[in-house]
């Protein structure tokens, strides 16, 4: 999903730091290609409405405050700053030796932690969190 500031541009993403949870609804909106068509044609869920909602909920969202180098390539060597929130609660019944989380996709790209994040890595949620992946 994308950021709340690019979602709503020229909206500062403070302004919605008092909502807990936000929903929103996936359309489509096409644009056609040639003056001749009869106009944007408008495309919604068929069937079932609820397989169209996304739910941004602050407590289990991560939130990304910093990255370097803001470009991410292969086999690059990017460090991350983040609030994992309740991430860490989400999945269950960990073996002891096992991560909470495996990677991280950012633009795209695939970043992983092999060799950077451990079974004895700590992270803190709401506190800003690095790591090198």
């Amino acid at each position: 999903m994308p950021s709340i500031g690019d979602l709503f541009q020229g909206i500062p993403g403070s302004a919605f730091d008092h909502y807990q949870v936000m929903t929103f609804t996936i359309s489509v909106i096409s644009k056609p290609l040639t003056l001749l068509s009869a106009g944007d044609i408008h495309l919604e869920c068929a069937g079932d409405k609820a397989n169209c909602k996304i739910q941004m909920k602050r407590d289990y969202t991560p939130y990304i405050h910093y990255i370097s180098p803001r470009v991410t390539y292969y086999e690059s060597n990017t460090m991350i700053v983040f609030n994992p929130m309740n991430v860490m609660n989400l999945i269950k019944d960990l073996q002891t030796d096992e991560l909470p989380f495996i990677n991280f996709k950012v633009g795209g790209n695939l970043l992983d932690f092999d060799g950077s994040v451990d079974y004895m890595t700590t992270f803190t949620a709401n506190k800003k969190n690095s790591v090198r992946a």
